[in-house]
């Protein structure tokens, strides 16, 4: 009788587009692992260059190498492919410019298993490409590595702090994903936000290393890593969708309002680029945006005379609505705007009136007067 084939410790699933200058380093650093019983999953992107000949030359030589071709469907789709022909028990994701440590695996899968957890985090190193070195080293939560493992449920309110929604400095185990049935949005970029929150929200324990396993390279001009100018809209799309899903799997009341705080100071950062780059004109079309979605939607129609709008400078839009109308979530006062939850506040006035206003995190610029708004 034929022996059933064991399946592998660890599947490791990389996204390949046109990164032929850095995909043998990153390859090499995964056939190189000290933990040997691995599948290495790589779904070419429809690639226009080299990567798919210099993937088929390795996986030659390394029979634990798979590789799946698709259209350009951009890395969230390709994960989802590497995602549905994994085996292993545990899942990693590896971009195509990025490289690991030899031993990552190996003491991330042992900490996996020695402490039973779903999950399994480390550190990661810049690795700026134009200097040819590590720029910077990310370090862990203190508290949590003290804390370790854990619960998530006894740290619902730090929970989405501790860690980057990324993928790559994560062990996961794949019953996650088919309990849950969760996938990569299929999305340009803010492609791995939704999953992985969700992956952090649904794991009953999870373990740190605090060690650099992963190199991420940046100024590179690939797809995977660059070119973050124009993300809010894919942000936006993202975050729309983590609330739902939060929905379908009754988490929302537990988690959303911390991780909406999360994704309030990660809109900060998403948008920078385009704020910078486009500057005068990207207000101007973000005014006439504010102005065509918020102040002729329906809702506001009646109210819209009394409403005073302001962009911060960490641009967090304040909205100063008059009293009236809250609806009541999880002990919270939260109205939504545009999908968008916001939360209500208290604010003094110059002369000792108590106003209150909604707390969202639009990226929009000042406008201090409804009169003073772009006509369109």
């Amino acid at each position: 009788m034929r022996k059933k084939q064991q399946k592998p410790k660890v599947s490791v699933v990389i996204p390949v587009y046109n990164v032929e200058k850095y995909l043998p380093q990153c390859l090499d650093s995964v056939i190189n692992q000290t933990l040997p019983d691995i599948e290495i999953i790589c779904v070419d992107d429809g690639s226009t260059d080299r990567s798919l000949t210099i993937l088929n030359k390795y996986a030659k030589q390394d029979k634990r190498i798979k590789i799946i071709k698709q259209q350009n469907k951009f890395a969230g789709a390709a994960r989802n492919a590497g995602l549905d022909a994994a085996q292993g028990e545990y899942l990693s994701f590896l971009d195509s410019d990025d490289f690991f440590e030899p031993e990552m695996l190996e003491e991330m899968y042992n900490k996996a298993e020695d402490e039973e957890a779903d999950m399994v985090v480390c550190g990661y190193y810049t690795y700026d490409q134009m200097r040819e070195r590590n720029t910077f080293r990310r370090k862990l939560n203190p508290q949590m590595m003290l804390d370790a493992p854990i619960k998530p449920e006894e740290y619902s309110d730090k929970l989405f702090n501790f860690c980057f929604p990324t993928p790559w400095t994560k062990l996961i185990k794949h019953d996650l994903f088919t309990k849950y049935n969760l996938r990569f949005e299929n999305l340009k970029k803010c492609n791995d936000l939704t999953c992985i929150y969700l992956t952090i929200a649904t794991a009953q324990k999870i373990s740190f290393i605090n060690k650099p396993f992963v190199h991420y390279r940046s100024n590179t001009g690939t797809q995977t890593s660059s070119d973050r100018f124009g993300k809010n809209e894919y942000f936006i799309q993202a975050a729309a969708a983590l609330e739902k899903n939060l929905q379908r799997l009754g988490l929302y009341d537990k988690f959303y309002e911390k991780m909406f705080y999360t994704l309030a100071s990660s809109l900060r950062w998403e948008t920078q680029d385009d704020i910078r780059l486009l500057r005068d004109l990207a207000k101007q079309h973000l005014s006439e945006r504010l102005y065509h979605d918020l102040y002729e939607t329906k809702r506001f129609k009646e109210m819209k005379d009394d409403i005073v709008a302001k962009r911060s400078q960490t641009y967090k839009l304040l909205f100063f609505l008059p009293l009236g109308g809250w609806k009541e979530k999880g002990g919270k006062k939260v109205w939504n705007i545009l999908g968008i939850p916001m939360l209500k506040r208290r604010k003094m006035a110059n002369d000792g009136s108590i106003k209150y206003y909604l707390f969202g995190f639009l990226p929009v610029v000042k406008i201090s007067k409804k009169e003073e708004l772009p006509q369109i």
